[in-house]
């Protein structure tokens, strides 16, 4: 499980799926827009969204406030904190190129996918 903090107009607009874990969403703070196998969710504060093993999933936040989410991954994969961390630095310039990003979440174990959001 970690907190991540998403300033306005963030997220992760990669839609993907992953085989080796679920993963649940918990609204901490603000609101983050959920997309999961193209249903689209308002996630606020005391709420949760489940998304299961190979659900294509995106979420962004569009609002003009930080956003906070925990994120419980179950099974805990492995490697999960190199993954963030990588993020962390692709998304550090602002948006990375697509096919960077793209090859970063396959190396992790994540399938890139097509964004309902394009």
């Amino acid at each position: 499980m970690f907190e991540a903090t998403f300033p306005p107009h963030t997220g992760m607009p990669a839609a993907h799926s992953h085989d080796a874990f679920d993963e649940t969403y918990y609204g901490v703070a603000g609101t983050m827009s959920v997309t999961v196998d193209g249903d689209a969710v308002e996630l606020g504060p005391g709420e949760a969204v489940f998304v299961s093993r190979g659900a294509v999933h995106e979420f962004f936040n569009h609002g003009n406030a930080d956003a906070r989410i925990l994120v419980i991954a179950t099974p805990g994969p492995s490697g999960a904190e190199d993954y963030i961390r990588e993020l962390a630095a692709l998304f550090a310039d602002g948006p990375p190129d697509r096919s960077v990003l793209d090859e970063a979440l396959r190396r992790h174990g994540y399938i890139p996918a097509v964004s309902s959001q394009a």
